[in-house]
């Protein structure tokens, strides 16, 4: 069963980085497989090309720019991005006693500064279920695969968008600093308090003489 999708963009602000990714073949060349004799069915999933296209998806939109590259270093960035999937499970309505189809996808990724050295190693797992009335055949399973990756996606997008361990690992020290730059002028922009225009200020100087003046007409 070859899972192919799209994933919708993340609706959060870039962070004024640049990554470099290294997509390995194990992941993006994902396919697996298990033989259920009770059902006579061998259930295949690959999902290598929807693995890249899920992570492409994500950096694409989070960060300034992200960089693919072909080993775990990189110059001229803030660190080297590494998706791994470490595991792939499903679950059949038999199994759950409901209605349910269910996928559990655990994906890792490799933070590693740009001379190679590793900085975190961040596990994140997401879930997707269907109920088997909705869908026929294999997209059943399709569909809940889809959205296994969609709430690994969210858990992702979610944490770099906060101030997390994995966030800080990512950016390191020169894009935590250009965080609290851009921080700082945002809030100054805010605080800056707005200022009359000239022809407002000269419009309010003469208000009391003309005032004054028919004032002196009435008497």
């Amino acid at each position: 069963m070859q899972v192919q999708t799209t994933f919708p963009e993340p609706l959060v602000d870039p962070l004024p980085v640049t990554v470099a990714v290294h997509y390995r073949d194990a992941l993006t060349q994902y396919s697996y497989s298990e033989e259920l004799p009770a059902d006579s069915v061998d259930w295949t999933f690959s999902i290598g090309p929807a693995n890249q296209l899920l992570f492409e998806s994500i950096f694409g939109e989070v960060f300034d720019a992200a960089i693919p590259v072909q080993a775990n270093t990189a110059s001229g960035v803030s660190a080297v991005l590494e998706p791994n999937i470490e595991a792939f499970e499903f679950s059949l309505p038999r199994h759950s006693g409901s209605n349910q189809y269910g996928v559990w996808i655990k994906y890792s990724i490799n933070v590693y500064a740009p001379d190679g050295e590793l900085r975190t190693n961040w596990p994140v797992k997401g879930y997707g279920e269907v109920d088997s009335r909705r869908f026929k055949g294999n997209e059943k399973m399709r569909q809940a695969t889809v959205l296994a990756m969609r709430d690994a996606a969210t858990i992702i997008i979610e944490s770099l968008d906060r101030d997390t361990a994995f966030r800080r690992a990512v950016i390191g020290k020169t894009g935590q600093d250009q965080v609290a730059a851009e921080a700082a002028d945002v809030i100054s922009i805010q605080e800056t308090p707005e200022q009359p225009t000239s022809e407002v200020g000269r419009v309010e100087d003469q208000l009391p003489a003309i005032a004054g003046e028919e004032l002196n007409g009435e008497s």
